[in-house]
This record gives C-alpha cells, sequence and structure tokens, in this order.
C-alpha cells in the first residue's frame, strides 16, 4: 500500500512538473510574441522622429523675418545686414556664435548679442549697447575701448570713457583687443581697474599713468585724487571716494601718504589742466 502511494505521489509531482514547464513555456512565448509585435513599432517612430528632425532643419522653419531689439545708436537694419541672415535660410540651422561675431565686428559699440528663435520664421537679435570705458590719449586723438580693451573707435574726444594718459596703445582690428606699449603701465591699469571695481568707485573722468610713483585721477572733474604708487589702491580708492562725497569745493585730495600710515587730506583750490595735451597742430608734419 505504502508503494502504490509512493509511485502516485512521483506521478502527481512529475504532473505538476510538467504543467508547470508549459506555463512557463507559455509565458516565453507570449513575451516573445510580444517582443514581435512591440519592435517594427518601435522602429517605426525611431524613423518617423528621424524624419520630422531631417524636416526641421531642411524644409521646415525658413527665415521669414529678423527683428532687433535693445538698439538705439545703431539702426535695425545696419544691425540686420551685419548679421548676415538670409532670407529662407533655416531658423534651426542659423549659428548664433557667427552672428554675434557680424554683429558685434561691424557695431563695436554692441557688447552683447543673442539670438532668439520664434517658430515658425522669425529671428529675433537682442543687442546690449554699451558707450567707451577707456579713452587712451595719444598724439590729439583718443583711442576708444570698452572695459576688456577691445577698440571702438578711434575719435577726437573721449565719450563717455575714462581719459587714460601716459599708456599708449596700438590698435588693430574693430572689436578685438589693443596692443599696449607699455607692460608694466598695462598691469597698472588692470591693477586699478580691479581695485576700482571692489571699492565700487564711479565718477572717474581722467587717469594719469605717467609716473607710477605718483599715479592720479580725477573725480567728477572737481577733484584731483594723487594717489602716489599703487600700493594699498584699493583702501587709497575707498578713502577718497569718502572725502570727495562729503567736499563740495573743486581741490586736491592727496593720498598718498595712506601708503606710510599716514593720513589723506582735502585741499581746496582751484584746478588746473590735468596734463599738458599734445594737439594735432603740435604734431610734426612728416613732409
Amino acid at each position: 500500500m505504502n508503494l502504490q502511494n509512493q509511485e502516485q505521489e512521483m506521478r502527481r509531482r512529475r504532473e505538476e512538473q510538467r504543467r508547470a514547464g508549459q506555463r512557463r513555456n507559455g509565458k516565453k512565448t507570449r513575451r516573445a510574441g510580444r517582443k514581435r509585435k512591440v519592435l517594427p513599432l518601435f522602429m517605426l517612430a525611431v524613423l518617423l522622429v528621424g524624419a520630422v528632425i531631417v524636416l526641421a532643419y531642411t524644409v521646415l522653419f525658413p527665415v521669414r523675418t529678423v527683428t532687433v531689439e535693445g538698439n538705439m545708436r545703431y539702426s535695425e537694419e545696419e544691425i540686420v545686414a551685419a548679421a548676415g541672415i538670409t532670407p529662407g535660410e533655416n531658423l534651426l540651422r542659423i549659428d548664433p556664435d557667427k552672428v554675434s561675431r557680424r554683429v558685434r565686428d561691424a557695431c563695436p559699440y554692441i557688447s552683447h548679442v543673442k539670438l532668439g528663435r520664434k517658430l515658425p520664421d522669425k529671428a529675433v537679435i537682442t543687442v546690449t549697447e554699451a558707450g567707451a570705458y577707456y579713452a587712451f590719449y595719444q598724439q590729439g586723438e583718443y583711442v576708444l575701448t570698452n572695459a576688456d580693451f577691445e577698440w571702438i573707435e578711434t575719435a577726437r574726444d573721449t565719450g563717455d570713457g575714462i581719459a587714460v594718459y601716459g599708456l599708449e596703445v596700438t590698435p588693430k582690428t574693430v572689436a578685438k583687443p589693443v596692443t599696449f606699449n607699455d607692460a608694466e603701465r598695462y598691469a597698472a591699469l588692470q591693477q586699478l581697474g580691479q581695485a576700482m571695481q571692489a571699492a565700487e568707485v564711479t565718477g572717474i573722468t581722467q587717469l594719469d599713468l605717467t609716473d607710477l610713483e605718483h599715479v592720479r585721477m580725477r573725480y567728477q572733474d572737481r577733484h584731483e585724487w594723487q594717489l602716489g604708487s599703487l600700493q594699498n589702491i584699493e583702501y587709497k580708492l575707498r578713502f577718497g571716494m569718502e572725502i570727495s562725497s562729503r567736499e563740495g569745493d573743486t581741490g586736491i585730495v592727496n593720498l598718498a601718504g595712506l601708503s606710510s600710515g599716514k593720513n589723506g587730506y582735502f585741499k581746496s583750490e582751484v584746478l588746473g589742466e590735468f596734463v599738458t595735451l599734445v594737439t594735432p597742430t603740435d604734431v610734426p608734419d612728416p613732409s
């Protein structure tokens, strides 16, 4: 009796194992079938997406309108012409860096260019204009640059820039950095610029770097700051702003002694010419 029971139990287990195997095989077959159905659909979706992308960058979205925002000095027509965007050109394939470079090369008073796209057919050029930051004086003219020393133009006056004396530059290409003819004074100018930014100094109109042991600045054309050397320069600039903010008369703000522990002081007097300028008539005729 026990033997029969054991045989029956073994047959039952084998049957359960066979059925379990069939169920597993059925599931695998169903999964494989689903995969075979899904794969063509996935490939079709990939092909459709690829086709849409190709069309978007070739046939679709041709440029029909180009507008300009933020311009004051330059006309919209000048900026659009400089950007070089061709009507019918694909909107998505326009290179923003190339547009920026073209506009800045043609319009040096523009400091920043941003290209926007409004689908389906509109390009928007947003510009930021900036006046001259420095005006380097040499032989009756001023070489105007931005804060990054990129050449804007050469003019007979300073524009809005800080007139810099004692440091000559050589401009080569508009919207590209000028070449400095004196490395030591160039380094001094960089140091001063960084200190002015850190001390939040504004209102400087003239700067004389002729003698680096006796650097001078004009504040609002009413105070002459005598800085001495550039030692402890940020503190000197802050001290100069403090004095000039409370002194209404024209005069001299002597800050040179602050390097050696002495106090700065203000002396009221009528200011003369900051530097002796060479006018065009003073320049020898090469002939």
